[in-house]
């Protein structure tokens, strides 16, 4: 319950409550590994992960959770974290009345469509790009 309450905002309605039982099922310890690097990232980027953002080439698209209980969503941070990317665009939002585990919500579909958009645009780009 307590998870779900994070990070699927069920009892705030932005999930089905009949998907508690499903996210049960996918429920995994996280790596500690994983926990310090989230712990990290909240607080401020650490220096290896600055590190392999300024050298991504391809575009990134980064969504968050206008109610994500885990990371910061300010215009501030988003930004921040868009900056880290050097030498590629970022496409940055935060998705109205979504908790952290966008995908799941009610706002899933949505933004697994525009996910979809994103690749294909990048695809066609790369595609025009090479015949030149």
């Amino acid at each position: 319950e307590i998870k779900d309450a994070i990070m699927l905002m069920i009892p705030d309605g932005r999930a089905d409550p009949a998907f508690s039982a499903q996210h049960a099922l996918l429920n995994n310890p996280a790596p500690l590994d994983e926990v310090v690097d989230s712990t990290a990232l909240h607080g401020g980027w650490s220096s290896y992960w600055k590190g392999f953002a300024k050298e991504i080439t391809v575009p990134v698209m980064s969504t968050i959770g206008e109610f994500d209980g885990l990371w910061d969503t300010s215009k501030e941070a988003i930004d921040k974290f868009a900056a880290a990317f050097e030498k590629t665009s970022v496409e940055k939002s935060v998705v109205a009345d979504a908790p952290h585990c966008i995908e799941l919500s009610y706002q899933g579909k949505g933004v697994l469509v525009k996910f979809m958009g994103f690749a294909m645009q990048c695809a066609v780009g790369y595609s025009l790009n090479a015949k030149k």
